[in-house]
């Protein structure tokens, strides 16, 4: 049997009221599942009382809003922003992490602290050893300078005092010092006090020389003078 157009108009309202009702029990079931997953994604995680606080008002905030909002997209949008920000609340065991993570840090930056320091004063001491050591060497050679021209000039007045060279002729005088001032210069010049003694026991040998034939030209002169006198006297 066909239906009337009232019957048809009221299963036409009727549809569209279940449409209605369908429609708002899956705004309800989405605001629900969306709520719940923004629960459970908390759920099993420790918190501080600071963190705590605020996982519980990000959830209020987001429940009321969702609830509030008329369409899915909205409720989806509302979710996916509350899930964000609950991520961003670090747990117990992150920020424990965290801490321990910064303490090993700050003890790895005190140790390398005190490593550089160490080094640093490492470095002070072994600078001011060198420089002592430099001055210690300093003063050594200044007082083996010193003792090397006293020792020299000692052996220059030995070798000008070693012999009376006025009493010689002249040319023999004129030799004997210009030998002594030779031997002066070289034992000024020497580097060391075995380099001094060998030269002024050279200078030495060689003044005896000349002095020793000196005094023989002298007495072969004499006697030849005598003969010379022997001859005019017979």
């Amino acid at each position: 049997k066909a239906k009337t157009i009232k019957q048809l108009e009221a299963d036409e309202k009727n549809r569209k009221i279940q449409e209605e009702l369908d429609k708002k029990q899956a705004l309800k079931d989405l605001r629900n599942s969306s709520i719940k997953e923004i629960r459970e994604s908390v759920e099993g995680k420790e918190y501080r009382i600071t963190q705590y606080n605020k996982v519980m008002e990000i959830i209020d905030d987001y429940e009321k809003k969702i609830n509030k909002s008329s369409d899915s997209d909205s409720i989806v949008k509302l979710k996916n922003d509350a899930l964000a920000k609950l991520s961003e609340i670090k747990t117990k065991e992150e920020l424990e992490n965290e801490e321990e993570s910064k303490r090993a840090e700050e003890e790895a930056s005190k140790l390398a602290e005190e490593e550089a320091s160490r080094h640093a004063e490492e470095e002070a001491s072994r600078r001011a050893e060198d420089e002592a050591s430099r001055r210690a060497e300093e003063e050594a050679s200044r007082r083996a300078e010193a003792e090397l021209a006293a020792y020299k000039a000692n052996a220059v007045n030995m070798l000008n005092g070693y012999m009376d060279t006025s009493q010689y002729s002249d040319s023999v005088k004129a030799r004997l010092d210009d030998l002594i001032s030779e031997y002066a210069g070289y034992i000024n010049e020497a580097s060391s006090k075995s380099a001094i003694d060998s030269l002024l026991n050279e200078a030495k040998g060689y003044l005896d020389i000349m002095a020793n034939e000196d005094s023989e030209e002298s007495g072969d002169e004499n006697s030849q003078d005598e003969e010379s006198s022997d001859d005019e006297a017979a």
